[in-house]
Formats: structure tokens, sequence, C-alpha cells
């Protein structure tokens, strides 16, 4: 019984071992111009040419968006060898978090009492911030439009190939009767009639399973053609690939721009903060400055410091400038040089301008600007050719160039 199951195998192997070979002839015989090809129709050759459009350009958008949402080639290859392996990918920081953590620990280490340690742990707190936002994103982005392109070829794409490979070997196959029954035609002898008879069997089999196969294959290739074709050329399946795969993309810019917008605004509350830490450790800096130079700083009243001081001839509130609006306060001796805010001589020609933008100062030789407020403005060599100097009531100092219109 053994020996028995042996030769059926045996003679299996020989017989696709035989067919294979016999359509290796064929393709290379028409290859070299010495056997008749069966076309097919101009809409089936389109179709086919569309199938592999789609799946070339599918792969590389599969392989760049890997590429954008995990820069690191040796990272992508370990991630696949776990999703091989059906393990859980590692959690790893990112660039950002990586920076973030650096930024804590150093602020940390300079100490959290002092203006730049407290930078540093801010700055720290928000790259971690987005550095989890960037997580959010890439997970996003692979549930929601990596796994479907990648189902797609692994599923639709892959059984299209297959079919169109049988759809090949079934034409090689019904060439090959066609040839057989031409030289059986050919042929003088008493088993003529025999030969052709079977050749003519032998090609209506043929022409059948390749109908039946051609038929397979063109329904396939227009549901992708429904995928990616076309308003005119979908008109046999119902684009539901396209709906699922325009989605797909969908979803994909969505977690996009949730991801920059999350970004921004991380950013700009950094920005603030960071406003706001130094506007307090410049302030800071000033009362310590003043009580270590006068004895009786506990009841002296600077003018700085307190705008609104009582005069002491009269004992009337007289205005002097504000803390916002001095520019020649150096804090302490490590701060860099402020920029000096003076007068402007007689001879500088002042310019009316409107505000465009809010905007707040950064540091002590700037002021705060509203939209659509007037200010006097005036151009100084020291400020380059990106500020202006301002003048708002009591308050003078510079300005962006690109928050301003000027009127005159």
């Amino acid at each position: 019984m053994d020996l028995n199951l042996v030769n059926d195998k045996m003679k299996k192997f020989a017989a696709t071992a035989a067919t294979a070979l016999n359509r290796a002839v064929q393709y290379t015989e028409e290859k070299l111009g010495q056997a008749e090809k069966t076309e097919l129709d101009a809409h089936f050759e389109n179709l086919l040419q569309r199938s592999d459009k789609t799946k070339q350009w599918t792969e590389k958008l599969l392989r760049s968006s890997e590429t954008l949402l995990q820069p690191n080639p040796s990272v992508r290859v370990e991630d696949f060898f776990y999703e091989k392996m059906d393990k859980k990918k590692r959690d790893r920081y990112t660039n950002a978090e990586q920076l973030g953590q650096v930024m804590i620990d150093s602020g940390n280490d300079y100490g959290p009492g002092t203006a730049y340690g407290n930078c540093l742990i801010a700055c720290g707190q928000t790259q971690m911030k987005i550095g989890n936002a960037e997580k959010e994103f890439v997970l996003s982005a692979c549930n929601n439009f990596l796994q479907p392109l990648k189902n797609f070829l692994e599923g639709d794409m892959r059984t299209i190939q297959k079919e169109k490979k049988l759809l090949e070997n079934k034409r090689l196959d019904l060439d090959a009767c066609k040839n057989r029954l031409r030289k059986a035609k050919t042929t003088a002898g008493q088993q003529q009639d025999d030969a052709v008879a079977k050749a003519e069997a032998d090609l209506r089999v043929a022409q059948s399973e390749f109908d039946r196969q051609a038929e397979v294959t063109k329904l396939l290739l227009e549901g992708i053609s429904s995928t990616h074709g076309s308003a005119q050329t979908c008109t046999v399946v119902e684009d539901v690939f396209l709906a699922h795969h325009l989605r797909c993309l969908n979803d994909f810019i969505e977690a996009e721009m949730n991801y920059y917008a999350q970004c921004h605004q991380y950013m700009a509350d950094l920005r603030k903060q960071m406003g706001s830490l130094s506007s307090s450790s410049v302030v800071d800096c000033a009362s310590s400055t003043f009580s270590s130079t006068d004895p009786a700083s506990s009841s002296f009243h600077h003018p700085i410091l307190h705008p609104f001081t009582p005069s002491p001839a009269s004992g009337a509130q007289v205005r002097v400038p504000s803390l916002s609006s001095l520019g020649t306060f150096a804090p302490h001796p490590s701060a860099p040089p402020a920029i000096e805010v003076t007068a402007p001589s007689p001879n500088i020609e002042k310019k009316q301008a409107r505000v465009l933008y809010d905007y707040e100062a950064k540091d002590l030789t700037e002021i705060s600007l509203t939209e659509d407020e007037l200010l006097s403005v005036y151009h100084l060599p020291s400020l380059g050719v990106d500020y202006m100097m301002a003048e708002k009531g009591h308050q003078r100092g510079k300005v962006p160039l690109t928050y301003l219109q000027l009127l005159n």
C-alpha cells in the first residue's frame, strides 16, 4: 500500500514537471517569435496594467509612510521581526522625550530655584508632552492608515496576483494545444484523424478553462480598478474599496493635523511660561540689587519698583516710568547687555503706526502691543532692520517691525 502511494505521488510529480516544462517551452518560443500567443482584449490588458500600478504605488505609499513615522531603519527592521514573531513591540522613548528628560535632569541639577533651571525644566516638560503626542499620532496612523494598506496588499492584491498567474498558465496551455492541433493537421499518415480529434478535444478543454479563469480574474481586476480608478472605469463593481481607502487617508491627515496642532499649542504655552519665568527672575534680581545697595531698603521706595511715589516736597503722586518701559536696567552682571532705550533725538523723524497683531513683550527692552492701537515709532541704528522704537503713553521700547503698519 505504501508503494502504491509512492507511485501515485511520483506520477503526480512527473505530470506536474512535464506540464511546467511544456509551459516553459511554450513561453520561450513566444519570446523568440516562434509560437503564436493568445491576445487578451484591450479592456482586459488595461485592467492588468492598472492592477500592477496599484500594487506598485500602494507598496511605495506604505514604505514612505513607515519611513515618516519611524525614520530609523534598524528600528523598523526590529519592529518587523517583533510583528512576525507575534511579540509586543518595545516601548521606546521618542527623540522629543529623550531631549525632555535630559532637560529636566539638567534643570534639577542646576537648581529649580534658578532662572535657567526653571526654564530647562519647563522646556523638558513640554518636550515630554510633544513626545507623547507623537506616540499617539504614530499609533493612530498605524492602525487607521498603514494597517489597511498592509491588509490590502496581503489580502486582495495577493489573491489577484495568484489568479493572474493561473490565468497565464492557462493561456500557455491553450497556446500549446493550438500548436499541437496545427502540427497534427499538417502530419500525414493513418493516425492523422485520431491525432487531430485528440488535439481538438484538448483544445476545447483548454479553451474552457482559460475562459473561466479569465472571467474570474477580470472580476477581481475590475474590483481593484474601482478601488483606485476614475469614475469612467469604475462602472462594474461598487467602489467599496475606494471609499474605505479614502476614509483611511482622511483619518491619517486628521491625526497628523491634530499632532501638529498639539505641538503648536504646547510651544505657545511654553513661550508664555518662559516669558513669565524670565520676567519674574528679572524682578527678583532687581529687588535683591536694590535691597543690597541701600541699608534702609525695608522702608525705601524706589521709583522704578513703585511707579507712583510720594514727592518729598509736596507729598503729591509723581508719575515716573514703569518697569516695562526702562531698557537701561541690567539686573545682574551675568545677564546679556540690554539695548539702551533713550529719548529720541530732535533730528529723528517719528512716524505713526498701527498694530496688526497682539504682541507680548519678551524682556524689559520691549513693550507689549494690542491689535489696532496707534503708536509713535522711529528707527534707531542699533536696533537693526527688524525692530523699531515705539512710544505708547509713558512707555517706550522696541517692537518687531512685522507687527506694525506704518501710516506715514
